[in-house]
């Protein structure tokens, strides 16, 4: 919400250029609940048996709707694709990680594979697709 309340200072310089807004939103709301996580005392009762019923940082920061869109996109793309957006959006590694877990030669490979996975998940966010 808080990327939506701030769209009137958007500005499009490029084709994409909204996706790429949204990711970066993403990751930095992402960034903040990953802060927040580490400043909060270990919860002794927690169990990885049961799952959490409230809602993910993710869900919080682009809302259920947006989520499920962005999953579905995510799963609509090719396997490579799909793990480098993780990677760069949902994990944050920084480019030099991503390079030596996909196996690309240099960090300006990997700069312009995740730019082209995150254009093509944009291009799969922005159609419905319908069964």
């Amino acid at each position: 919400m808080k990327s939506v309340r701030r769209l009137e200072a958007f500005t499009p310089e490029h084709d994409g250029a909204f996706c790429a807004y949204v990711c970066e939103a993403l990751r930095n709301r992402l960034r903040d609940a990953l802060r927040r996580a580490a400043r909060r005392p270990v919860d002794e009762n927690y169990s990885f048996e049961e799952p959490a019923t409230d809602p993910s940082p993710l869900e919080q920061a682009v809302g259920g709707q947006m989520l499920a869109r962005y999953e579905s996109a995510l799963q609509r793309l090719r396997q490579s694709d799909r793990e480098l957006v993780v990677a760069r959006v949902e994990l944050g590694l920084g480019y030099p990680e991503i390079a030596d877990l996909a196996g690309k030669p240099s960090l300006a490979a990997v700069r312009v594979a995740v730019s082209r996975a995150l254009v093509r998940l944009g291009a799969e966010m922005g159609h419905e697709r319908r069964s």
